[in-house]
């Protein structure tokens, strides 16, 4: 009985696969917390735009430059240490976010979380090498990656809950100091009437119901010419009469604030049939940013700092976990029996994971494999792309459309829900191509085809008005690209054999670079053009990095000592 026992195989690489997605997740969720928070980062900060593409980039900079130093760091010395230096130091570094207080201070915070971040997934890739059979290697590189998306999807939501569960409407609503973000934005606002459109009527009818109760002498002051020193006392003053305004009952009448597109709060207190004072202020706090957009610093912004220690703090629940439970090697962990082993080594029982010492990087070798320059290109042409959903979607959303809070974080999660769909397809699609094909198309044609997609819905986005119909086409979008993310993944386990961590971060390098570079560029296309311009920006980036693609093939390997 025991004896059969021993030959049923263990399946301690399953939970391996596990930790490693868990890992995936935390990874994401750290990542783009900054999403959703980027607006209130900025205003709380008092930074401009463009500061603002600079923060962004940097973490992908940072984290480009680190990708082959932290993946030749884990080959080296194996992921068990690696990996948990990696999520503890990113765990801090997200937390150490909620004490900055100026621009730089930002900018060091972002580059070493990037630094930090930059290990993760070499070192996955480095762990399913030497976990996973090579029948199953696009499978499990997909779930992992997999993980990944759903971090990215749980985010928004989740810090869109926790700003409002953390802003309940018992905390005042009064304005605070520089709370006034734009004074010469509000002028504008507050005196521009008549427009004609239809669309912005009610706005208008509310914004005269502010005008009709400030001080006259203010609005005097307002309509003439003025210094900076100048506009930091009229900042000071409008604080003052808002906060008078915010008391009273009837500020704006329900029927006209009823058709605003306004939070999910907001809507709330509107329904009550009385109301306390404490609801009454949140509700005219609330109605004044959304008829004055960009003019306030806005009132769920004031737990971003909380939210993101909170966030930091989850690193001890992925770290402790990993460290306890993995192994290096299958041969080193307690629990992995000679039967598993078997199915991990395959036919030829060699695996990078038997080598004791590491030898020399062979650089020559990798910067002459025309291969992985194509593989390289195309995370260029990708990450350019992608990254928008993670940058700038939420802006788009919120200044073009003017989507409400909750609202606007659900549709920033979709694209994520999407990929995850895809992550799940994709390591299947390229295992069952790969079989089919061969090594050389059954890695190359599904990233092919996935890039194609991808650039066909960012060109549809630019016929579209509809921000539903936008964010369902960067869903579109986003699936497309993840579906292809397990054959990169696999195409850099089949030809790396021992430096699988150190080639994957050589290709991640550059496509993170590209990342860094989209903040600012795809900025400068909204700034200079139009967003249909950045929209046809990142069509073209797919696109180029589709007929790249066909330039992969994974036989070509680096290191012959592989399964």
């Amino acid at each position: 009985m025991n004896l059969k026992r021993q030959q049923q195989p263990s399946r301690v690489r399953y939970l391996v696969v596990f930790l490693t997605t868990c890992m995936a997740i935390l990874l994401y969720l750290d990542r783009y917390s900054i999403t959703l928070l980027e607006r209130y980062v900025t205003a709380d900060l008092g930074l401009t735009d463009e500061q603002s593409a600079i923060y962004l980039s940097m973490f992908f900079y940072s984290y480009a430059l680190a990708q082959v130093p932290s993946g030749w760091l884990t080959d080296l010395y194996g992921a068990r240490i690696t990996l948990v230096l990696y999520i503890l130091g990113w765990s801090l570094f997200t937390a150490a976010m909620g004490f900055v207080n100026g621009f730089f201070m930002l900018i060091a915070v972002r580059v070493l979380f990037g630094i930090t971040q930059a290990g993760a997934y070499p070192t996955a890739a480095h762990i399913l090498s030497r976990w996973m059979p090579i029948s199953t290697r696009g499978t499990s590189s997909g779930i992992v990656s997999f993980g990944g998306r759903i971090g990215g999807a749980i985010v928004p939501v989740l810090t869109g809950l926790l700003m409002v569960w953390f802003m309940p409407i018992g905390n005042s609503s009064n304005f605070q100091s520089d709370d006034v973000r734009d004074v010469e934005l509000f002028t504008t606002q507050l005196l521009q009437q008549n427009s004609g459109n239809e669309d912005d009527a009610s706005v208008e009818a509310l914004r005269l119901a502010v005008l009709d109760r400030l001080n006259p002498r203010l609005i005097e002051r307002l309509k003439l010419s003025r210094s900076a020193e100048q506009n930091e006392e009229l900042s000071e003053k409008l604080e003052q009469e808002f906060n008078v305004l915010l008391a009273e009952d009837e500020l704006f009448p329900a029927e006209i604030v009823s058709t605003l597109q306004l939070p999910d709060q907001a809507k709330s207190i509107l329904e009550e049939s009385t109301r306390t004072p404490a609801a009454n202020e949140r509700l005219n706090r609330l109605v004044l940013e959304a008829i004055f957009p960009g003019t306030f610093k806005e009132l769920y912004g004031r737990s971003w700092r909380t939210i993101v220690m909170i966030y930091g703090a989850m690193g001890v629940l992925v770290g402790a976990p990993f460290w306890f439970y993995f192994r290096n090697r299958p041969e080193e962990h307690p629990s992995c029996n000679s039967a598993e082993i078997a199915i991990i080594r395959g036919p030829l029982g060699v695996t990078p994971s038997s080598v004791t010492k590491m030898p020399p990087i062979p650089w020559k070798r990798i910067i002459l494999n025309f291969s992985v320059w194509c593989s390289c290109l195309v995370q260029i042409g990708t990450n350019i792309g992608w990254v928008f959903i993670v940058t700038w979607l939420p802006r788009y959303l919120a200044d073009v459309h003017q989507v409400p809070l909750k609202e606007r974080a659900l549709m920033t999660a979709l694209p994520m829900i999407f990929g995850i769909v895809g992550n799940f397809l994709g390591g299947w699609l390229t295992d069952y191509m790969t079989l089919q094909l061969g090594a050389r198309w059954g890695r190359a044609l599904p990233i092919a085809i996935t890039r194609f997609g991808a650039a066909g819905a960012f060109l549809l986005c630019v016929f579209t008005d509809s921000p539903w119909g936008v964010t369902l086409l960067l869903c579109l979008m986003a699936f497309f690209v993840d579906l292809g993310i397990a054959s990169i993944w696999a195409f850099y386990q089949d030809i790396g054999g021992r430096y699988v961590a150190t080639i994957l971060g050589w290709g991640n390098m550059w496509g993170n670079l590209a990342a860094g570079v989209s903040p600012m560029l795809l900025n400068y296309t909204i700034k200079s053009y139009s967003w249909n311009a950045t929209f046809l920006t990142c069509a073209g980036c797919f696109l180029a990095a589709g007929v790249i693609s066909l330039g992969i093939n994974g036989t070509m390997q680096i290191d012959e000592e592989t399964v």
